[in-house]
């Protein structure tokens, strides 16, 4: 064991594994734990098309231990909607590829009195080997309109 000063590095020996963290207010340097990746989408944007799966937004993350959060918010825009879901995937496109359904994924209907609804994944852990991207999927079935959707996918560095 070393003696710890303002600054150091904790563990013995010093490797990729002894991943340290900040507690200084700032932001972790790229590699660090607590080092946050976001993507946003602007403003609300059109559905592809009725039952069509589509990316939302997306992050590219390297190996280690991370947590991922995400968000969505559907507007009906007139649409008359039976369903919608979102969930974290790790194939682009139209397809449901990586969905782990107790864990990454979350569905509903849009109340007829409602013009929005809202859902989020809370602490969903990846672990990649290699640099990976997970995007952010929505898809919805509705006719008479086209609903629009914004969203937000964060990671957080655990290792």
């Amino acid at each position: 064991v070393r003696k710890v000063s303002a600054g150091s590095q904790v563990g013995y020996p010093i490797s990729s594994a002894n991943i340290v963290g900040r507690t200084d207010g700032n932001a972790p340097a790229t590699g660090m734990v607590g080092e946050e990746i976001v993507s946003r989408s602007g403003a609300y944007a059109n559905f592809g098309g009725t039952t069509v799966m589509g990316d939302v937004v997306s992050v590219v993350l390297t190996p280690g231990d991370w947590v991922l959060n995400a968000n969505l918010t559907f507007f009906l825009n007139g649409a008359t909607q039976t369903n919608w879901s979102g969930f974290i995937g790790t194939v682009s496109g139209n397809n449901t590829t990586g969905r782990v359904d107790s864990e990454s994924f979350w569905g509903g209907a849009v109340p007829a009195a409602q013009s929005f609804a809202s859902g989020a994944i809370a602490g969903y852990t990846v672990r990649p080997t290699s640099t990976t991207t997970y995007y952010l999927k929505a898809v919805a079935t509705y006719s008479a309109g086209t609903p629009q959707l914004v969203g937000r996918l964060s990671a957080i560095r655990k290792a």
